[in-house]
């Protein structure tokens, strides 16, 4: 047995606890449970199941409470639900929501959820059936060994079919946020949206505008993070859910162009790609791992570079406009400040690469087009600008793509863009020193070997010292010494 399944075959024995200790609560408290939603769902697809919800009659929390009397189980108080979590011999989790049941009854509790795939319930007693359906062995069509499941509204023949139904006409009316979590679905497990699901969703649109910022910002995160983000997005968009969030995306080239962008992004996850453009970033393993680091706030550094490609747009696209332009650095500014003045609220590494690439993406692309990348400028930039950089050079090959299929201002893609961005990327993983030099000299060299006193002038010959050696004109300690040396002589005879 491999180390993946004895991670299975511990959280499997985690589950089977942590769900006969919560149903023999119930049993003492004379209440009723169902298995409920989306960790059906994901059974039922062959997902791995992350977290399980449950329908309680009763209290939620008196119920936790009574778990935690019999189990080493932590507990957390959620805006709807109590969080049971359960932790494994391998190090791993199990999470229990438990929601107090609506309507008096499970059928009106399914009734008033977002999606027919999503209204299903099994009863809390039938829990075995689920079981070894929850660590992502998927089921045939024809061989469904849940005899218990509760399918109301014929969730599982639209989960066979793939097709996205809403549980009610009121669904999308009564939480406009789910507009959101379609997109996300069928970015994650290829749902096709039903015709009535895209007439609601269009009248519900308006109705976008009440949600929090916080709220449109976390679930676009989550989209954001997904391979396949891009045919979430193409729905907000046909919608119109996006325009209606965001107005510099009004223009249908320009939202073209945008998600066009973003879908070249795919193959930063995948590995794997037919676009020849940017097939050479596919390749590269380093770079995967570089998009899936987390930020501090939990989300991978792919989310932060989209929200760059889903801005980038707006800019202007015109050829051979320096990123000093002021027409250019002023729609990139624009474009970077909407999503903080919409409320967004970005963390500040998020936002620190939207920026970059807003101001950089294009120029990069053009530099790109004509030859290969200047190590030494890229050199400064970082110096100036840091690692984020890097992300932008990575939106230049991203929106050199997109303008195959999406063009904007006349311009066509070039095959070389991507290429040379990759000899970039290639020093940047594999010999980091070339771009980010570690420095020669710090004040204490200056005072110790050439005699300076402590003061502002040791920060300017260290600054100029610097921009020798971010040129190449100076590589080593003792040649920095010398610059330095010369400089302090210059600056005494001037």
């Amino acid at each position: 047995m491999n180390a993946a399944d004895d991670q299975v075959d511990t959280s499997a024995h985690g589950w089977s606890h942590l769900l006969d200790e919560t149903a023999r609560a119930v049993e003492r408290l004379g209440a009723r449970g169902w298995i409920v939603g989306g960790c059906l769902r994901d059974a039922l697809l062959g997902v791995p199941v992350g977290d399980v919800d449950l329908a309680v009659t009763g209290d939620p929390a008196a119920l936790a409470n009574a778990v935690r009397e019999t189990s080493p189980v932590t507990i957390a108080r959620l805006r709807r639900s109590v969080r049971l979590s359960l932790r494994t011999g391998g190090g791993s989790e199990c999470q229990l929501d438990i929601a107090p049941l609506h309507g008096g009854a499970i059928t009106a509790d399914l009734a008033r959820r977002d999606f027919t795939v999503n209204a299903l319930a099994l009863p809390l007693d039938a829990r075995d059936e689920l079981l070894p359906l929850m660590f992502g062995a998927p089921i045939g069509e024809t061989a469904i060994d849940l005899p218990h499941l509760i399918d109301p509204f014929n969730g599982l023949e639209h989960l066979h079919a793939h097709i996205l139904h809403l549980a009610s006409d009121s669904a999308l009316r009564d939480e406009p946020g789910r507009i959101l979590r379609t997109a996300r679905l069928i970015a994650a497990a290829r749902f096709t949206p039903s015709a009535s699901l895209l007439d609601r969703a269009r009248e519900a649109v308006p109705l976008l505008g009440a949600l929090s910022r916080d709220r449109v910002r976390d679930e676009l995160n989550a989209l954001l993070a997904l391979p396949r983000c891009a045919v979430g997005l193409r729905f907000l968009a046909g919608v119109g859910a996006l325009p209606a969030l965001f107005p510099t995306l009004a223009a249908p080239d320009v939202t073209a162009h945008a998600l066009a962008a973003v879908a070249a992004s795919e193959c930063l996850q995948t590995g794997a790609t037919p676009d020849p453009l940017i097939a050479p970033l596919a390749s590269l393993a380093l770079l995967r791992d570089w998009y899936a680091a987390r930020l501090p706030n939990g989300n991978p550094r792919i989310v932060a570079l989209r929200w760059g490609l889903f801005f980038h747009a707006a800019k202007p696209h015109s050829a051979n406009r320096p990123a000093t332009d002021p027409a250019s650095l002023m729609a990139s500014i624009a474009s970077s400040a909407d999503a903080v003045t919409l409320g967004l609220r970005l963390s500040g590494p998020e936002h620190d690469i939207l920026h970059k690439v807003l101001i950089w993406c294009q120029s990069f692309r053009e530099a790109a087009t004509m030859g290969r990348l200047d190590e030494r400028i890229i050199r400064h930039l970082i110096e100036q600008e840091g690692e984020p950089v890097i992300d932008a050079c990575i939106a230049a090959a991203c929106c050199d793509t997109a303008l195959a299929v999406a063009p904007l201002a006349r311009e066509s893609p070039s095959l070389e863009v991507a290429p040379r961005v990759r000899a970039l990327l290639d020093v940047f993983f594999t010999d980091r020193a070339r771009l980010i030099p570690p420095r020669l000299l710090d004040g204490a060299n200056l005072i110790r070997a050439l005699g300076m006193a402590p003061g502002p002038e040791i920060g300017r010959v260290l600054a100029e010292v610097r921009r020798a050696q971010l040129d190449g004109r100076i590589a080593t300690r003792a040649e920095a010494l010398a610059w330095a040396r010369a400089l302090i002589a210059a600056h005494r005879e001037g």
